[in-house]
């Protein structure tokens, strides 16, 4: 599996998860995984990195479900 290599966007926590659920509701799995996680980079709150981890395994979750044909 490649690696991602996360960078800084410009973006604050607050854009990056909005931009994350936004892609998250429109079912784009892989780029709610990278918002997601780069939410979780940029976060100042543990709370808020362990919420934007959590969505990012879900969307990876959902993208694996898709793949196979499970969704």
């Amino acid at each position: 599996m490649s690696q991602r290599v996360l960078t800084w966007s410009g973006s604050n926590y607050s854009e990056l998860a909005r931009v994350a659920a936004e892609k998250e509701r429109a079912h784009d799995w892989v780029e709610a995984i990278t918002q997601w996680e780069q939410a979780a980079y940029m976060a100042k709150f543990p709370e808020n990195r362990a919420w934007a981890t959590a969505r990012a395994e879900a969307c990876r979750h959902r993208c694996a479900q898709t793949r196979r044909g499970l969704t």
